[in-house]
């Protein structure tokens, strides 16, 4: 059985590097060319430049470590796919951050177009002195249906929080109110809805978490829950209503 030759960095002095796709077979920078095993020894990569290479028998190390350093640097098809890749996530994360802002300060969602993309334009020109705008501004969605489904994306969970100790409506309440509160969100003047499921720890007369709620937001409107009482009617469905049913939704989208 062959031995199997150890690539050293010391043999970078005659310009060889490991091969990227098979790390057992030296590579040389000079040329481009992979060579077997076998010839992962100092006298075989010497005599290789000799013959190969020989205005660059003499070269100090830091020649072959240039060589290098370019070679591993140089642009590859993979490489161009992952800056660009970057690129669009970094367009689609400033592009959420961007729909945050608007939501907070409850602008219109055509503020992105009309104003936030020519803002950008003027820093990335006046201060960061780059003049290619297209590739930045291009991977930047901010139409106001882009707006809109990020808002509506990232609140969709607005609040989730484990309940510490039971499932009571005054512990319900109680976490509730404490989230309005540390966001300093004035829920009992805004509040005009609550949807709420049937449960005792909900629904129940004086200890139920829409009676303290009502406590305090006397005017709210209570509506029930219809998920659940979609999913009985799914199950017990006929064929026929279901086929029907499903024809609709087809012909509507």
């Amino acid at each position: 059985k062959k031995k199997c030759q150890q690539y050293i960095d010391d043999y970078l002095q005659y310009g060889f590097i490991k091969n990227s796709t098979d790390p057992k077979q030296p590579f040389c920078i000079m040329c481009h060319q992979s060579l077997s095993n076998e010839s992962l020894k100092p006298s075989r990569l010497s005599d290789q430049i000799r013959r190969k290479h020989p205005e660059k028998v003499d070269k100090p190390i830091k020649y072959s470590e240039g060589l290098k350093t370019d070679f591993e640097n140089r642009s590859t098809v993979k490489s161009l796919f992952k800056k660009q890749t970057k690129i669009n996530d970094g367009g689609l994360i400033a592009s959420y951050k961007i729909a945050e802002i608007i939501a907070k300060t409850c602008c219109a969602h055509t503020v992105a177009e009309k104003i936030i993309v020519s803002a950008v334009e003027a820093v990335i020109s006046e201060v960061m002195n780059q003049q290619d705008l297209s590739s930045i501004i291009k991977v930047l969605p901010l139409s106001n249906d882009s707006i809109c489904r990020r808002i509506n994306e990232m609140s969709d969970l607005l609040f989730v929080k484990l309940l510490e100790t039971d499932t009571t409506g005054t512990s319900i309440f109680s976490a509730v109110k404490v989230f309005f509160e540390e966001k300093e969100i004035p829920y009992y003047e805004n509040l005009v809805s609550c949807a709420s499921g049937g449960t005792m720890s909900m629904v129940v007369r004086h200890k139920g978490f829409i009676s303290y709620l009502k406590k305090l937001c006397p005017q709210i409107l209570v509506i029930h829950c219809v998920l659940h009482r979609h999913k009985l009617v799914a199950k017990n469905i006929s064929p026929i209503l279901n086929q029907l049913l499903n024809t609709v939704v087809k012909t509507l989208l």
